[in-house]
């Protein structure tokens, strides 16, 4: 099998992966001022969700803060700043992966509520973090606060699905290959399935 065969193959399965989901909401087809923001895995997914924002239309600011959690970003109210200076009309979190072992839940729930409520518009989704191994319930936790519609669970497509070993040297960030198809999976649920569909048609290469 050719390289470009197995990317496409295992680009399928992860497009398809949330083929099961509930009808989504009408599709917003205008242009979006898109924010970015969360931890180091935000600065991967953004060098391939660049090229989806060019091919649709939408301009594109991020943040990325390496090492962050929730807890950082809830304190230093670092969302709030951005909204503020950038006026977004929707809002992509990529946040938790520092956080997967964490045990502490309840704690973590308000971080998570307050970043939330940083958030004016009501067009956003939380990307969890790709699971290297098994969390304590901080997934769990993320998609009962964020709710199903907007939190885009990464767990299984990483633990078992065809992301499943797709690693970088650290064994934890996906390798470049993970973060592209990572960000083909997102694009496809938040266009199809999410509660806050904007266009994101792949772009051409």
């Amino acid at each position: 099998m050719s390289k470009e065969h197995a990317y496409d193959e295992a680009q399928s399965d992860s497009v398809n992966y949330f083929n099961n989901e509930k009808p989504v909401s009408q599709l917003d087809t205008a242009s979006q001022r898109i924010l970015l923001a969360g931890d180091s895995m935000a600065e991967g997914i953004e060098m391939y969700f660049r090229k989806y924002c060019k091919q649709n239309h939408h301009t594109l600011k991020v943040c990325s803060w390496i090492s962050s959690t929730t807890s950082s970003w809830a304190h230093k109210s670092k969302l709030r700043s951005l909204v503020k200076e950038y006026n977004p009309s929707y809002v992509i979190i990529v946040l938790g992966s520092n956080e997967l072992l964490a045990q502490d839940l309840t704690g973590r729930q308000k971080y998570i509520e307050e970043i939330i409520s940083e958030i004016p518009c009501k067009n956003y989704v939380w990307i969890g973090p790709p699971n290297w191994v098994n969390d304590n319930g901080f997934t769990d936790l993320l998609n009962s606060v964020v709710g199903s519609g907007k939190y885009y669970s990464s767990k299984e497509i990483f633990l078992k699905g065809p992301l499943n070993g797709k690693r970088g040297p650290d064994k934890k960030h996906p390798s470049l290959e993970g973060f592209r198809v990572w960000t083909d999976s997102v694009a496809s649920w938040i266009m199809a399935k999410s509660d806050s569909p904007i266009r994101l048609e792949k772009p051409i290469e």
